[in-house]
C-alpha cells in the first residue's frame, strides 16, 4: 500500500514530530546522501538527527522497525525490506524551501500501523492547503495536498519562497494576486 504526504517543514519540526515515537518503541534510522557519492549513515541515537542531517547534507531519512544494515556507508545489498518508511527531507535552496515527502509502500499491518501514526502526526502538526502559482501561465490554484508547519509559516511571512516537492511552481500560504506581487 502506498501512503504519502507532502509538507513544508524544517528538520527541527521533523525531529519534534518523531520524538514521541522513539520514546514508545524501538525505531531504527539511517540518513541517505545522494551526492556527490551515495552513502547511507545509520543514526545511533535519534538525538543526532538534526546535526547529522545538516552536516551530511542528507537527502532522505529511512525509518524501520528493525536495524537498517549498512556496510562502510553503503546499503547492504541483502537488505530487501520494502516495509520501511522514508522521508525525502526538506531542501533549503537558493530559490527557496522544497517541501518534504513522507511515505511508504509497506504492506505488513505491523509496519503500517506505525507509519499511519507518523502520517497522522504530520497532519496534526501542519496546516493543510496552499496556493500554487504557475509562472508560465500566470495562473493560481488552491490545493489541499500541500501543508506547512508553524515555523515555515513564520519564515514564509518573512520572505522565504516555498517550492513543491517536484516541479517549478511556487507555493503560497496566502492567496497571491500574482507571483511578483507576493514576493
Amino acid at each position: 500500500m502506498q501512503i504519502t504526504i507532502n509538507a513544508h517543514a524544517t528538520l527541527e519540526d521533523i525531529y519534534e514530530w518523531l520524538t514521541p515515537f522513539t520514546e514508545k518503541m524501538p525505531l531504527y534510522f539511517a540518513l541517505e546522501v545522494y551526492f556527490p557519492k551515495f552513502r547511507l549513515q545509520p543514526l545511533r541515537r535519534w538525538s543526532e538527527f538534526v546535526q547529522k542531517a545538516q552536516k551530511l547534507k542528507a537527502n532522505e531519512l529511512w525509518i524501520d522497525l528493525g536495524p537498517i544494515p549498512a556496510m562502510r556507508g553503503k546499503i547492504n545489498l541483502k537488505y530487501k525490506n520494502r516495509e520501511w518508511f522514508s522521508i525525502n527531507l526538506p531542501d533549503f535552496r537558493k530559490t527557496g524551501l522544497r517541501e518534504a515527502n513522507f511515505g511508504t509502500v509497506a504492506t505488513k499491518e505491523k509496519h503500517l500501523k506505525v507509519w499511519r501514526a507518523i502520517v497522522r502526526a504530520v497532519r496534526k502538526h501542519t496546516t493543510r492547503g496552499m496556493w500554487i502559482w504557475n509562472d508560465i501561465h500566470q495562473t493560481k490554484a488552491f490545493s489541499n495536498r500541500h501543508g506547512f508547519s508553524a515555523r515555515v509559516a513564520v519564515q514564509h511571512a518573512q520572505g522565504l519562497e516555498l517550492l513543491p516537492f517536484a516541479g517549478g511552481n511556487r507555493l503560497f500560504i496566502e492567496e497571491p494576486r500574482s507571483a511578483s506581487a507576493s514576493m
